[in-house]
């Protein structure tokens, strides 16, 4: 029997809340990072199984809990909750992220660190913290590796923002300048049903970043859509919109989902 901890790959949240598992479970799992549209790992007989920031449709979940000897879903995203709804092992909050869920679970008596209020800043696309965006970027400028979430989320809340400023204040200037000449490269498009602008960009980290900025320029477009391609060859879709119109409905069409303003999709290499 083993316990493995499937979280959102390529993520700050995801990884953020496989962190929040780490800090207890430690060594004793393993942490595979997954991504919609990719089948799931292999679970065994007995397996202890964590799934944060992520889910997979009702299907695969319940057969998932018929082979573990535990399943535990932390989300936030709309279009999961959706399909998992009655299932008593999916936990949802879609006021939270998903490393807020996981470290409230696995900490339930302790204060959420700032490295994690942050992470949940972003994710959920509030930006009410000071400097969001430098921490951010910041970040997404680290390995994503156990030791080193560790060690930003001991530092006090005035040493963590001093290192957010110093490294991130310059790498978020660059950052808009390179969303900005990105961004005039669109083309309208036919998603779902609706003409929308479209950018290719062999930066998937700057997806939500181009999308809102798309969204701003172009406001009389529903939604916008950035498309990046995986080491595999499949290309990722993110779709992004402002106000009231639900970009997880459009995600679900094929094959994927989200939340209201943010939601994506995979589409496999021809």
């Amino acid at each position: 029997m083993e316990t493995k901890v499937l979280y959102h790959n390529g993520c700050n949240d995801g990884f953020s809340a496989a962190y929040c598992a780490w800090t207890v479970l430690g060594d004793t799992a393993e942490y595979i990072g997954v991504s919609y549209g990719e089948e799931p790992p292999t679970i065994n007989d007995g397996d202890r199984v964590y799934v944060v920031d992520f889910s997979y449709s009702r299907q695969v979940m319940l057969a998932m809990a018929k082979i573990a000897s535990e399943i535990v879903v932390l989300d936030h995203h709309k279009t999961a909750q959706e399909a998992l709804l009655g299932l008593s092992f999916a936990n949802f909050n879609m006021n939270k992220s998903g490393a807020v869920l996981a470290w409230e679970y696995w900490h339930p008596d302790e204060p959420v660190p700032t490295l994690i209020q942050y992470v949940q800043d972003r994710d959920l696309w509030k930006k009410e913290l000071t400097i969001s965006d430098e921490v951010y970027v910041t970040l997404r400028s680290f390995k994503m590796d156990f030791q080193v979430w560790d060690a930003l989320a001991k530092l006090s809340y005035d040493d963590f923002l001093f290192i957010a400023r110093t490294i991130g204040t310059p790498i978020l200037q660059k950052r808009q300048q390179d969303v900005e000449a990105i961004a005039t490269t669109y083309t309208w498009t036919e998603i779902g049903g609706y003409k929308v602008p479209t950018v290719h960009t062999s930066k998937p980290t700057y997806t939500s970043d181009i999308g809102n900025y798309l969204c701003k320029l172009l406001p009389e477009a529903p939604f916008s859509a950035i498309a990046s391609d995986d080491e595999d060859g499949n290309t990722r879709w993110g779709l992004r919109s402002i106000g009231n119109f639900d970009v997880s409905e459009i995600a679900k069409q094929y094959g994927g989902g989200g939340h209201r303003n943010a939601a994506g999709f995979a589409q496999a290499k021809a």
